[in-house]
């Protein structure tokens, strides 16, 4: 006997889904009902994405994460262009990096990683740090802390001084 996906599960959600849209033909209402509660927002999955920012790949190198959600009149633009949603993220968050003013050339951070994100509450980020002109909306999760930029100063390489060995 195998297992049951969990109900929160894409498969056991579009099962749900044709199952309540049969019931709906079904009962007369027809292929207009199901476009109807198909593009109900409450019912369609956001596009989320993680972007993470760092200056170095030490586990504690000082890190800025933020969590894109691309908007799904902004998927259905890129899948035409055939355009990644990764590209699209990446220039979200590149705005938003540049307008959280960590673009200085003391503090340049390279992409670490561009992944799909999960979000089980997205509510709960509270109001987006970014509102794209495309309807794309960018949060930060993590910045780097004044004490973590004060010591990422001292791991950075020095100067040689002239005469010296090494």
């Amino acid at each position: 006997m195998g297992m049951l996906a969990p109900p929160w599960s894409p498969r056991r959600i579009r099962t749900s889904l044709i199952g309540i849209s049969n019931r709906i033909q079904a009962a007369g209402c027809g292929s207009v009902a199901r476009e109807v509660m198909l593009d109900d927002p409450r019912l369609t999955m956001p596009t989320l994405m993680r972007v993470e920012f760092s200056r170095g790949l030490r586990p504690n190198s000082p890190r800025f994460v933020l969590v894109v959600e691309i908007s799904d009149s902004a998927v259905a633009e890129l899948n035409a262009g055939k355009i990644s949603l990764e590209k699209r993220a990446y220039e979200i968050a590149s705005e938003m990096r540049n307008a959280d003013r960590l673009n200085k050339p003391e503090s340049q951070m390279g992409l670490v990683s561009c992944t799909k994100a999960k979000v089980k509450n997205l509510e709960a980020l509270g109001e987006p740090a970014l509102l794209t002109h495309d309807a794309c909306r960018a949060w930060v999760i993590k910045r780097p802390s004044p004490t973590e930029e004060a010591l990422d100063k001292g791991w950075q390489s020095r100067s040689k001084s002239p005469g010296s060995n090494g």
